[in-house]
């Protein structure tokens, strides 16, 4: 569930079909080299297995409660099943669009440079890919944190990018306009 179940109410509503344009069965173009250098640096997966690695099926990814038990689902599927937003759909996230930004270098060059660090949020983080290509190319984890509406991205990005030993705790569950006292993103008011 996401923040305060709102997961279900957010998700029930929206149809979860793969006959839509930005459902692409294969990964196509969207595993540039920046996605497929950060699986087998950051996340030491052997060049021959990437590809296999995103379509990996879903026998150990347990966490999604309503993840399917056959074998032939695939995680991105299990993603789609969180939520069907286009860039799970297209596989988008493994473009790393951050990376593409024009001010990429000067994020990276603030972020491993600024005493103390500079605190950089990714909102709608949903993988926390982004965050990930940081980190490979030099940004301080601690500076780091990624927010997504629902909750279950977190392990998600975990089993897609290897590292739940070493990105922990950057992950806030929360809605990005609950501006409530106990509002998930309020802890971060003030960084």
């Amino acid at each position: 569930m996401a923040a305060n179940g709102k997961a279900t109410i957010l998700g029930g509503s929206v149809s979860r079909s793969k006959d839509l344009p930005w459902y692409q069965s294969k990964l196509g173009s969207s595993l540039t080299p920046a996605g497929r250098a950060l699986l087998e640096t950051y996340s030491g997966i052997p060049s021959s297995e990437v590809e296999a690695h995103i379509y990996k099926n879903v026998n150990n990814f347990t966490v999604f409660h309503y993840a399917p038990a056959d074998t032939d689902k695939y995680q991105r599927d299990s993603a789609w099943e969180i939520f069907p937003w286009p860039c799970v759909g297209s596989f988008w996230f493994m473009a790393l669009g951050l990376s593409l930004h024009p001010h990429y270098n000067a994020l990276l060059t603030r972020l491993r440079t600024q005493d103390p660090p500079t605190k950089f949020p990714d909102l709608g983080t949903c993988f926390g890919q982004d965050l990930r290509k940081l980190i490979a190319d030099g940004a301080p984890p601690q500076a780091l944190w990624g927010s997504d509406y629902f909750s279950e991205y977190e392990a998600a990005g975990h089993e897609l990018l290897c590292d739940a030993e070493r990105f922990q705790n950057r992950f806030i569950t929360a809605d990005l306009f609950d501006e409530s006292p106990d509002g998930g993103l309020v802890r971060t008011a003030g960084t």
